[in-house]
Parts: structure tokens; C-alpha cells; sequence
């Protein structure tokens, strides 16, 4: 997406196609309400999901996103934050390297 494109879709087909590509949303576009978009979003998903397969067992389920998310994060594995991910690292390294001395 380049600078002055929309950061958003013009029809809701493309918004559906879309929308779970959130490391392809440039930094500019997520100012004051993409924190809020996003929890709006997942909240409305999970609530979707309970309402729509009513019989699962949804903490487990979640529980299992969870640990994977917490694995692929450890592993540096989340698109988009790659750098991010490298950032933390090197400061606990350096925060680490401040107790040891």
C-alpha cells in the first residue's frame, strides 16, 4: 500500500478478502482508532464464533490460539513484526545485561 492509498476497501467483498491482513496496514494509516478498530473486530469475531458454533468448547479453543500466538511469537514468527519482535529481544538483552552487572 503506498502513502495516500486508503488503508481501507470501497466494498465490503474486498474488505472481507482483506481484512486479516493487518501486517500489510502501514504504520500511518493505524493512528487514533486502529487500536479500537481491531478490538471492535475481535471482539465481534469471537463473539460471532460462540454464537455460531454454540457446542465447542471455546476456552479451550481460545486457550489454543493463545499458546500458538505466544509459540509463534518466541519464534518470531508473526508477520509484520518482525522487527518489533527483534526490538523487545535486544532490550531484555540489555535489561538483562544491567542485573548481571
Amino acid at each position: 500500500m503506498k502513502k495516500g492509498e486508503k488503508p481501507y476497501a470501497d466494498d465490503y467483498i474486498s474488505y472481507l478478502e482483506n481484512f486479516e491482513r493487518f501486517d500489510e496496514i502501514p504504520a500511518y494509516a493505524k493512528k487514533t482508532n486502529y487500536a479500537q478498530y481491531v478490538e471492535n473486530l475481535a471482539n465481534y469475531l469471537e463473539q460471532f464464533f460462540k454464537n455460531t458454533k454454540p457446542l465447542n468448547d471455546h476456552s479451550k479453543l481460545f486457550e489454543e490460539f493463545d499458546a500458538k500466538f505466544e509459540s509463534d511469537w518466541e519464534k518470531g514468527m508473526i508477520p509484520g513484526w518482525e522487527d518489533e519482535i527483534k526490538k523487545v529481544r535486544a532490550e531484555q538483552a540489555d535489561e538483562e545485561s544491567k542485573v548481571l552487572y
